[in-house]
């Protein structure tokens, strides 16, 4: 699932609409076994693989960091970093894996937000966008 979040409203046209962020949901398999170990494979997969990827069309990169949170009750790791999109200016990249606790089939987003369009302080201030609100109200249905 991708989610854009751009300017304008029902009547603007697609073409002058403006990028304010965009979030993807991609789903991921991590095997089952103690909480700990699984947030260590899930930073590792995240802060290697999921963000090279997120950055890779991108020369100027920049990895700011990867830390444990929570979304909801549930376990998750965060990594944050920035690149620059020649076309769009500095973009701030947000990577949230969420272990389900009942099986090893989960979920990480990727949020790209649009330095110039908020007034961020620091990587706590990305939750307060739209993709974190977004984020705020995930759940894992039980199958």
């Amino acid at each position: 699932i991708k989610i854009d979040f751009v300017t304008g409203d029902k009547d603007t046209e697609l073409t002058d609409r403006l990028l304010i962020e965009n979030q993807r949901f991609i789903t991921l398999t991590l095997p089952m076994g103690p909480t700990e170990e699984r947030l260590q494979n899930l930073a590792r997969i995240l802060a290697n693989d999921g963000f090279n990827m997120a950055v890779a069309s991108y020369e100027q990169n920049e990895y700011i960091g990867t830390r444990s949170t929570k979304i909801g009750d549930y376990d998750a790791i965060e990594v944050v970093g920035s690149y620059v999109d020649p076309s769009i200016g500095l973009l701030y990249v947000r990577l949230v894996g969420i272990l389900n606790p009942d099986g090893e089939r989960g979920i990480f987003s990727v949020a790209n937000v649009v330095a110039d369009r908020f007034e961020l302080s620091g990587p706590d201030d990305l939750a307060l966008t739209g993709s974190g609100k977004t984020l705020s109200s995930f759940e894992y249905i039980a199958e």
